[in-house]
């Protein structure tokens, strides 16, 4: 995961008017303002609600979805 594709993905979650809260690996470079290590995934948050759209929006963009929680 690059920072280019993590804008992508942040982009279509925007464009669908879908909440997210990036969290670990990433979630702690935005707070450092910098990576820190090459990350191969990225970690969100988000709403159940939306569980669907974001499926849909994973699936268009080649992403894997690996769910953890319900």
């Amino acid at each position: 995961m690059t920072i280019i594709k993590l804008k992508e993905l942040t982009g279509a979650l925007d464009e669908n008017k879908i909440y997210y809260v990036i969290i670990a690996g990433f979630g702690l470079d935005a707070l450092r303002g910098k990576l820190s290590r090459p990350h191969n995934d990225v970690d969100m948050l988000v709403l159940k609600k939306d569980y669907n759209k974001i499926k849909i929006i994973l699936n268009k963009l080649r992403y894997r979805e690996e769910r953890y929680a319900d």
